[in-house]
């Protein structure tokens, strides 16, 4: 996937099961390659990449921006 010069990333919500909460539900967020929404995650696994990343504009894909090796598109 890396190799290619085309990249997209989004986060998917979903409901999580969480009998702490009043609901019993709480959003989450399915991101295959990635533990949390931080920015340390698209940091540390792009940091290789050279090409186009196209992103939802969540901030966090806002560090790419001054990147030389990836063009980012919202």
């Amino acid at each position: 996937m890396l190799a290619s010069a085309y990249l997209h990333a989004d986060e998917t919500p979903i409901k999580v099961l969480n009998k702490d909460k009043n609901n019993g539900v709480h959003r989450g967020y399915y991101w295959v390659y990635q533990e949390s929404r931080g920015r340390e995650w698209p940091s540390g696994i792009l940091e290789n990449f050279n090409g186009y990343l196209q992103t939802d504009g969540y901030t966090v894909y806002e560090a790419f921006d001054k990147s030389s090796q990836i063009t980012v598109e919202y």
